[in-house]
């Protein structure tokens, strides 16, 4: 259905490969949706956003409430071979493709996408067309080699078959519409053709077997629905996208949505091989993934069946006969027809004959069978078999073991025999790749969903693996393949240990011990270990006491990790209060037993105590040393690894000068780094703390991961700086009161730490809170930045010449220059620059002017004058010329950039409108302005 969809944490691999800078993707979605409302679309509460590491998607600009009608999709604006029929009766082309595939509204689509896509300027659908992604990496462009990375024959065949199919259809709309198409047939290439067969394939609605490629419907990025359901032949998704008798298409919101947040939607009851082979990604926290076993092809691992048994499982029902597949879901369902299939196969002739007489007595008398025939009975062994409260029936113990030892059988064939390689290899090899994606040059491909390895370091840039488009693609197939194979295996290992397989992969070990330590930093965490993790942590944080706790930590696409309300919460009311006797601090590092000593040590070597590297040694200790033992692990070890960050803090050089060049905070990136690395240096010269760790724990990797743990998500109150359990996970937006940002202090008891709601939750709903900072402070220290923040400024370094700083010798020119603090400094100034323009800026302006004297007679000295306007309306002019040549598709660099061009922009727009005096430039509109 939909294609653009993505994580950043290596579990969900969708890349929608957009050749356009996020600044003209803007205006290509707002051309959009000013063709979708002129032409009957309807909208209520949402817009199209760009979100880090998704690409488009569908942002709530009010509060959503679940079941709530959202979208209206008018039939003539949709790709349908219903309106491809009315739209022929005007147009000879689309009448004879109407004509010539009157019984296939898939390739009717394609070709009719594909001619609109043609016309180019003269399309009816261009502004719909240029928002579509320009490659979706669904299984038609897997090559042999790609398709066997899958490891999966089963898969291989049927992407085969599917390539075959689009060739000789490509093929037959050479044949059928050659002499109809308005262009030479021959410039239409089958890569062409193939964009748009996948462009239908993973975007198009189905309904009743007819696809329906429909404008904005699109565009919703996938999430399951929160509430548990069993597989319904669609009928959530049918519920929540209604087909008008006209054609129309009407969505209903699935789920709650906070304004300013991602509006996701779930697709329906549908596979992991599905969303592979037609959307092009790896699903993430889908509740209907499954491994599958084809009974039939591993019936010659197993006893043969006997005359009886044969006669049972067909009285039993086709539905139930060994051919068929069996997939076996997360929950470790086997599905009734595998349980019944096994049961009967370890049946001994006793229960075997007693068996085929009741099953004649009672022909699909379901329960009574299931209990006559002890299928209930064995099968509940092969799930309990290893409970110690269960009195087995010495009957079944038998059957039941013969009935374990066949499924064993069957998992060998389904889980080794398949596959080539183990987990911890594929590990390695899904890291590796990243690692070479990270390294591509980022000209024509989104990278921004691969996790970075640590690029702290100068690297020697291997680019041979993805010098040009193809391979890029080709490389992103393999990453593709991999995750799908990793994370079926990691399926089959939970199946595995749950019945006891002798041959299992081993399980994910608990890190850290002293010699995984080292090692740590390396590993992928996999989504649905991600999820395990979150169990735990919510039993353990629970089990804490805390007063109150209306959220509970979640695994969010998009977010990795979030808080979702398990109570409404109102606004203004304490929602959260996190006992101190959790939370990690300079005062529990020093009470601990890990570490209480080496501090008494530093403070009374040094006379002084120091908070900052109190609390990360503790938290490096906890994590790398204690490791599980440490009472708080199940909250550290949910913290992100430094493989699974996006800080520009551990890009290299070249990779920040590629995402940041226009933009003054580069230099501060490297600032902020290199003052790590000094503390780091000074730290590891004092040998009492080096000798406190086991060999290899303390080094520049796990130094550098614990001051960007500290620096990104510490909580502050009293001066001094926390690690907050759950209060950490919750992410960042601004509420309904811009104003109103984030706030913890203790309680009177200085035993919880309590926050109040800054608005309204519904239970479900994503709790954020407003840190209430600059994109630059959120980019510098986070990676983020968020649309329309009301807090913005640019981060800008204004400079004087030296003939300028050696002009100003007057005694109030040094005194202003002492007043900004360049007295001592080399003539620059750091400036957070919005409109209004502070005075300290006037004030540089007066210093680079010469007329400071002047200005402070006449008592306008920090006062906006006409020559200092203009002077910065010129600085501010070179400063914007300097975005034009930004081109990065680094989708988190790409938005912070965007973001700070755009508050140049309306600053200077201001400056000019309300100094300057100055007429607005073409088509500014004077109230947008204002409420820039």
């Amino acid at each position: 259905m939909l294609g653009v969809i993505v994580t950043k944490v290596a579990v969900l691999y969708f890349i929608a490969i957009q050749f356009r800078f996020a600044i003209g993707t803007e205006g290509k979605n707002l051309e959009f949706l000013k063709w979708f409302s002129s032409n009957g679309g309807e909208v209520h509460g949402l817009t199209i956003a760009e979100f880090d590491g998704m690409g488009r998607g569908i942002q709530a600009i009010n509060d959503i409430e679940s079941e709530k009608r959202v979208l209206f999709i008018p039939s003539s604006i949709i790709f349908s071979k219903r309106n491809l029929d009315l739209s022929s009766k005007s147009d000879k082309v689309l009448d004879e493709l109407s004509k010539k595939y009157s019984d296939d509204s898939e390739e009717a689509v394609t070709i009719w996408l594909l001619l609109e896509y043609k016309r180019g300027l003269n399309s009816f659908f261009k502004p719909y067309i240029d928002v579509l992604p320009i490659y979706v990496p669904s299984i038609l462009y897997f090559t042999t080699d790609e398709l066997s990375e899958l490891q999966s024959p089963e898969l291989s065949e049927e992407a085969a078959s599917m390539q075959s199919d689009l060739n000789a259809n490509f093929k037959k709309f050479q044949q059928k519409m050659s002499s109809h198409w308005p262009f030479p047939i021959h410039n239409v290439s089958l890569e062409e053709y193939q964009w748009a067969a996948s462009i239908v394939s993973s975007r198009g609605l189905r309904f009743q077997g007819e696809v329906y490629l429909s404008p904005m419907a699109d565009m919703f990025n996938y999430s399951p629905q929160d509430t548990i359901r069993v597989a319904g032949n669609g009928e959530s998704f049918l519920r929540h996208h209604i087909l008008g008798s006209d054609g129309s298409i009407t969505i209903l919101s699935d789920r709650n949505a906070v304004k300013g947040t991602q509006l996701f939607e779930d697709y329906g009851d549908n596979t992991d091989d599905l969303y592979l082979k037609y959307h092009g990604f790896v699903a993430i926290g889908n509740p209907f993934t499954c491994v599958k076993i084809d009974v039939k092809k591993v019936l010659k691992v197993l006893p043969a069946l006997t005359a009886t048994q044969s006669q049972i499982l067909r009285l039993f029902d086709v539905r139930f006969h060994p051919a068929l597949f069996s997939c076996i879901d997360k929950n470790v369902n086997l599905g009734k027809a595998l349980e019944i299939f096994l049961s009967v196969l370890a049946l001994d002739d006793t229960t075997s004959q007693h068996c085929l007489s009741v099953l004649k007595e009672n022909p699909k008398k379901w329960n009574i069978l299931f209990e006559g025939c002890s299928i209930n009975s064995i099968t509940s062994y092969i799930y309990k078999h290893d409970s110690k409260e269960i009195e087995w029936d010495p009957k079944i113990v038998p059957m039941g073991k013969k009935a374990l030892k066949v499924l064993r059988d069957v998992m060998t064939v389904g889980m080794i025999v398949l596959y080539q390689s183990t987990p911890d290899a594929d590990r390695k090899k899904l890291a590796s790749l990243q690692q070479t994606l990270a390294t591509c040059p980022s000209q024509n491909i989104d990278t921004s969903i691969i996790p970075k390895k640590n690029n702290n370091k100068k690297i020697d840039e291997d680019l041979s693996e993805c010098h040009d488009e193809k391979k890029k693609r080709s490389l992103i197939r393999h990453i593709l393949a991999v995750q799908y194979r990793l994370q079926k295996k990691e399926l089959w290992m939970v199946i595995c240990h749950k019945f006891d397989h002798p041959n299992c992969w081993p399980k994910i070990p608990e890190p850290p011990t002293t010699k995984a330590a080292a090692t740590l930093l390396k590993n992928t965490m996999a989504k649905n270990e991600l999820e395990q993790k979150l169990e735990v942590f919510n039993t353990w944080f629970k089990g804490s006491q805390p007063s109150p706790a209306k959220i509970a930590a979640a695994y969010i696409p998009g977010f990795r990790i979030g808080t979702v309300a398990v109570d409404t919460i109102e606004s203004e009311t304490t929602y959260l209060g996190v006992p101190t006797s959790i939370i990690l601090d300079s005062e529990s590092a020093f009470q601990s037993s890990s570490l209480g000593d080496l501090i008494k040590q530093l403070s009374a070597k040094y006379k002084t105590r120091d908070d900052f590297h109190e609390l990360l040694l503790f938290l490096i200790h906890e994590t790398f040393v204690s490791g599980a033992r440490s009472p708080y692990w199940p909250y550290l070890h949910l913290l992100p690894r430094l493989e699974e960050m996006d800080n520009p803090i551990l890009w290299s050089n070249a990779t920040l000068l590629q995402r940041l060049s226009p933009s003054h905070l580069l230099p501060e990136v490297m600032r902020y780094r290199n003052s790590v690395f000094r503390r780091f240096n000074a730290v590891k010269k004092i040998d009492i703390i080096t000798s406190h760790f086991p060999a290899g724990i303390f080094s520049w990797d796990t130094y550098l991961w614990a001051s960007v743990i500290l620096d990104s998500r510490s909580i502050w109150w009293g001066g001094q700086r926390h690690l907050v359990p759950m209060l950490d996970f919750i992410n960042c937006a601004e509420l309904a009161n811009p104003k109103r940002v984030h706030s913890t202090s203790l309680d009177t008891t200085s035993r919880y730490a309590e926050t109040k709601a800054g608005a309204r939750f519904v239970k479900g709903e994503q709790v954020f809170e407003n840190y209430g900072q600059p994109n630059h402070v959120y980019f510098l220290y986070h990676g983020f930045s968020i649309q329309n923040n009301s807090h913005d400024c640019v981060h800008w370094n204004l400079q004087l010449t030296k003939a300028e700083l050696s002009a100003a010798n007057s005694f109030e020119s040094k005194q202003l220059l002492e007043k900004l603090r360049m007295d001592k400094g080399d003539g620059s100034l750091d400036i957070c620059l919005a409109y209004p323009v502070p005075p300290y800026l006037w004030m540089f302006l007066a210093l680079k002017m010469d007329n400071v004297d002047s200005l402070k007679r006449k008592n306008l000295l920090g006062e906006p004058t006409a020559a200092a306007a203009s002077l910065l309306d010129t600085i501010l002019d070179t400063q914007i010329a300097k975005y034009a040549s930004y081109n990065s598709s680094h989708a988190a660099s790409s938005a912070f950039i965007a973001s700070e061009l755009s508050l140049l922009q309306s600053t200077k727009e201001q400056l000019n409108r309300h100094v300057l005096k100055k007429p607005l430039l073409p088509g500014v509109d004077p109230v947008m302005v204002d409420e820039l």
